[in-house]
């Protein structure tokens, strides 16, 4: 059981209001901050990221990242210990559906479809062993 303390990234614009509240939570016994920047430029959330690492007393960093424009060697770089990805696996299999959607409905059946598409021995697989 843990206790994750989330900071959303329009707070990360007043930096000390936002550093004061990751404390209360800390002190508040939070076991990590996670942090959710819907940014697209890095520049906020490397600043928040840096002044949380010059932190005294702190607790594991997470960002939940929808930036393209930083690595995770960047963010561990400024302290941080984990990076979720939301939506990036639902939103490729959307892509990768609507393009074999299109060419079902293109050639009006799933013959030429088949290249897109994971071999059925693969899902099976997956099903019955976890492989």
């Amino acid at each position: 059981f843990m206790i994750i303390a989330g900071i959303e990234s329009p707070a990360l614009g007043a930096s000390e209001a936002a550093l004061s509240r990751v404390k209360d939570y800390i002190q508040a016994g939070a076991d990590c901050i996670l942090v959710k920047s819907k940014e697209e430029e890095p520049a906020e959330l490397l600043e928040f990221c840096q002044k949380y690492s010059s932190l005294e007393n702190k607790v594991p960093l997470i960002v939940v990242s929808v930036c393209g424009q930083i690595s995770e060697t960047q963010l561990k770089q400024k302290g941080v210990q984990a990076v979720f990805y939301p939506g990036y696996l639902l939103r490729s299999s959307y892509k990768a559906m609507s393009v074999t959607a299109e060419h079902i409905l293109l050639h009006e059946g799933a013959r030429e479809a088949e290249k897109f598409c994971a071999p059925l021995k693969n899902i099976f697989n997956i099903i019955t062993e976890g492989k």
